[in-house]
């Protein structure tokens, strides 16, 4: 590292680093603080199964909304696409009796 990196990082001592170390294993070592960290993470699984069940809930019911009116709209445009074809084969029909008519 150049001493520009020094710069940006805060300077840390060599006791500070110790006394983490020391923390560290007094952690290790106490079996209360086993027991709370198992019980911290059961806490925030809990927590995150919760979290992701409302989710997926909140986004299923907001999918399911929105794939039911593109679908309602999907078939209201069929059926206008339907009536349509059928005035466009009535027009079809009416220009061939009047050809035939002139024709005549």
């Amino acid at each position: 590292m150049t001493s520009r990196h020094y710069l940006m990082y805060p300077k840390i001592s060599a006791k500070s680093i110790i006394m983490v170390k020391q923390e560290t294993i007094n952690n290790i070592n106490n079996p209360k603080m086993i027991s709370n960290n198992t019980s911290n993470n059961l806490a925030r699984l809990v927590y995150d199964k919760g979290l992701a069940t409302k989710l997926n809930k909140h986004y299923k019911t907001k999918y399911e909304q929105r794939i039911d009116y593109l679908v309602g709209a999907n078939n209201e445009l069929m059926r206008e696409l339907e009536q349509w074809e059928r005035v466009g084969k009535r027009l079809e029909r009416a220009t061939e009796k009047d050809s035939k008519d002139e024709t005549i």
